[in-house]
């Protein structure tokens, strides 16, 4: 706000014409008639007030400050010099001194409601927005219509934390004028902190509509984005914020953890470049450690995080940052004081802000790949009640009660993770879920989600909505539509994108154990529920005539799946390499088949020493070439992959090597599955330790082997 400017009783010619020059904006023709009458008479605060005025309008603040002391030493009480020193002083960021200069003001004039705005100002530039408030509130009350003191009361608000305060102080500025950018942006922030990420959303669109290539609101545009798992519109949000504003080092910060899922490469890179623009910013530093070791550069994420926490050791997210990268190289290297390390970060994390529903949250998944289910249960309780709208918060807590075998509360929170996915790219059906109604003469879509072993897996349940008279249809990939459309009660298959004609209702598959109440005891286990082609069957047997002995499929690693970070991360826990199993080259009367595809199934040109592989998945399509070819199998041995339920889903004898922090569906400390009678799970004791487990494989399979050839010289079946 201005402090006007001075004229005077008996204004001088000279004087007048550098107030006139003043006033029409001719700031250094000002400047230099104010000289001039000082030149004549040195005694005129108010002269020396219109010359700080004039200074500071040019730019010259210490000229400016200079000015006003001047005037103040000829009249220590004169307030509007006190006030124009207060500016001034805050425009060169000494906001201690100008919040003093402020205060002498408002003791002299207690009314002065532009004195007690600037004084909140002050404060706030100090980092005091907990004592800027007050002011910036007093200034409404003598001065209603006063838009600036309206915002900054808003922004000061959201500074100490008071969101549903700042959205109602942001809504009555946003009233009196309702084209401000900022505000919208501002409600918005406000509304993200409460946890309405619609209404924040709705409000920086609104921001942008105004101000369409505003960075800021791009930037925090793409950071709900990007908290709601919608990385690919995030990242297009943070490239167009740095595109508008290439100094803009938070949106490379951001852009840098949005990649992380993606592009770990590309994520150092802008991490580097956000250190680049703010080299002493630690959370650029944090980002570019999550970055580094999503790159698997540990020791240079370690140092970066170290920086982090050397610049800023009261930032909390650094702190549970740093616990996520410690955990997972902990799970890798099976080192125990490197997992205690990483819940000492959360802890710390959670002890600089008790309100950290992230730390609770990682801490959780932490205490839960650890093998400590019920620690790991009461850190998610806590984030959700921090956060009790966040999906991914209940979904992480029915992950931890499904591997309990806690159904009935699990399936309830597992169905947040229908929330926690970002919308698909084509158009679906309008159509209602279904509640459990009555089905027949009626067409049920049921639509398949997360990977194929999922899909193999629930299957099982469309047999159940058949038998209630409904005609199911599932929506599948591609390769599962042969097979998917041989499942009794299975009416049709349609593929991604495509019209389900007459449906009246519909469900993703992984909803259907909690339509059907499925408990321990409820799990509809019998087998086979897959069916594989009687002729295809034939053709592999025939095939195979050949191949004496015991016949074992083997899958030896899954779909590394690099562009998803926690995919990734999580298949190199349970993949291996096929040279791990040379420890079972010397197994008389066993044939080993491969069952692997993608890139992995090039090491089965190079088995290891005395292991004679065959190869036939050259001749392999989808997934109904699989089944045909496992059923003419006698054993699979297989990593947790999509090969173990379909082998369970037959009715194969399926052993499943598994990772220390086994998927849910395998619960806890059991070697069998109630999903599939004839699985047999072979579980790692600790991360990372495949060899005790490929030796108890290797005597398992010799067994075996022994007894295949006992049956075959006594002429009985074996492996039934």
């Amino acid at each position: 706000m201005g402090t006007g400017i001075a004229s005077g009783d008996d204004i001088s010619p000279l004087f007048a014409a550098a107030v006139a020059d003043h006033q029409a904006g001719n700031l250094r023709a000002a400047v230099q008639g104010y000289l001039a009458v000082l030149a004549l008479r040195a005694d005129l605060p108010e002269v020396l007030v219109n010359l700080g005025l004039a200074s500071l309008s040019l730019g010259a603040p210490e000229a400016a400050l200079a000015a006003c002391r001047k005037a103040l030493g000829l009249k220590p009480d004169y307030p509007l010099a006190r006030y124009l020193s207060g500016e001034v002083l805050s425009v060169m960021e000494r906001f201690e001194e100008a919040a003093s200069a402020f205060r002498t003001v408002i003791v002299a004039q207690p009314d002065h409601s532009e004195a007690w705005h600037d004084l909140g100002v002050a404060l706030r530039g100090q980092g005091r927005s907990d004592r800027a408030v007050a002011p910036f509130h007093h200034a409404l009350i003598l001065a209603g219509d006063f838009p600036e003191a309206a915002v900054n009361l808003a922004i000061a608000l959201f500074d100490v934390g008071a969101w549903g305060a700042a959205a109602t102080a942001g809504r009555r500025a946003l009233a009196r004028n309702p084209q401000d950018a900022a505000l919208y942006d501002l409600l918005g922030r406000a509304q993200l902190a409460q946890g309405d990420d619609d209404g924040a959303l709705t409000r920086f669109r609104h921001a942008l509509v105004i101000r369409p290539d505003d960075p800021a609101t791009l930037n925090n545009a793409a950071n709900l984005l990007k908290a709601h798992g919608r990385i690919d519109p995030a990242v297009a949000a943070y490239r167009h914020a740095i595109a508008i504003a290439p100094g803009l080092g938070d949106a490379y910060t951001h852009l840098s953890m949005a990649l992380v899922t993606q592009d770990a490469p590309a994520a150092v890179a802008a991490g580097r470049r956000a250190l680049h623009l703010a080299p002493h910013q630690a959370e650029a530093y944090c980002s570019l450690g999550t970055a580094l070791a999503a790159d698997d550069q540990f020791d240079a994420a370690v140092a970066a995080l170290h920086r982090s926490i050397s610049l800023r050791p009261d930032l909390g997210p650094t702190y549970s940052d740093f616990g996520n990268i410690l955990h997972a190289r902990a799970m890798v290297d099976d080192d125990a004081a490197r997992h205690r390390h990483a819940l000492t970060c959360y802890r710390r994390a959670l002890s600089l802000d008790p309100a950290a529903f992230r730390a609770y949250d990682n801490l959780g998944t932490a205490l839960l790949e650890s093998g400590h289910g019920d620690a790991a249960l009461g850190a998610y309780r806590h984030a959700i009640a921090l956060q009790p709208g966040l999906a991914r918060l209940h979904l992480h807590h029915g992950i931890a009660l499904l591997q309990q075998g806690r159904f009935a509360e699990g399936w309830a929170d597992y169905e947040w993770r229908r929330w926690t996915r970002p919308p698909p790219s084509q158009p679906q059906p309008t159509l209602p879920d279904w509640r459990g109604e009555p089905l027949a003469g009626r067409t049920i879509l049921i639509e398949a989600e997360q990977g194929f072993g999922d899909t193999l897996m629930f299957v099982r349940y469309a047999p159940l909505l058949a038998a209630r008279g409904g005609r199911v249809i599932l929506r599948v990939p591609a390769p599962l539509t042969r097979l998917i459309g041989m499942v009794p009660g299975v009416a049709g298959t349609v593929g991604p994108g495509e019209p389900v004609p007459d449906a009246c209702c519909r469900l993703p598959l992984l909803s259907l154990p909690r339509r059907f109440g499925t408990d321990a005891a409820t799990i509809p286990a019998t087998v086979p529920y897959l069916r594989a082609d009687p002729g295809a069957v034939a053709a592999w047997q025939a095939r195979l005539a050949s191949v004496s002995g015991l016949r074992v499929g083997l899958v030896w690693a899954g779909d590394p799946r690099p562009t998803h970070h926690a995919a990734h991360r999580i298949d190199g826990r349970r993949s291996l390499t096929l040279d791990r199993f040379g420890i079972m080259a010397g197994i008389a009367g066993v044939r080993w088949i491969s069952l692997q595809k993608g890139a992995a199934a090039e090491q089965a040109r190079t088995p290891p020493a005395g292991m004679t592989l065959i190869d036939p998945m050259a001749a392999i399509a989808d997934f109904a070439d699989t089944a045909a070819l496992v059923a003419a199998l006698d054993l699979i041995i297989t990593v947790d992959t999509a090969v173990a339920h379909l082998a369970g889903g037959l009715g194969k004898p399926v052993w499943i090597l598994s990772r220390f922090d086994a998927c849910w569906r395998w619960l806890c400390d059991r070697d069998d599955s109630p999903w599939y009678p004839t699985a047999r799970l072979f579980r790692q004791q600790r991360p990372g330790a495949w060899t005790p487990v490929l030796e108890r494989v290797r005597q398992a399979v010799a067994l075996a082997a022994t007894s295949v050839t006992a049956a075959s010289t006594a002429g009985e079946t074996v492996m039934s």
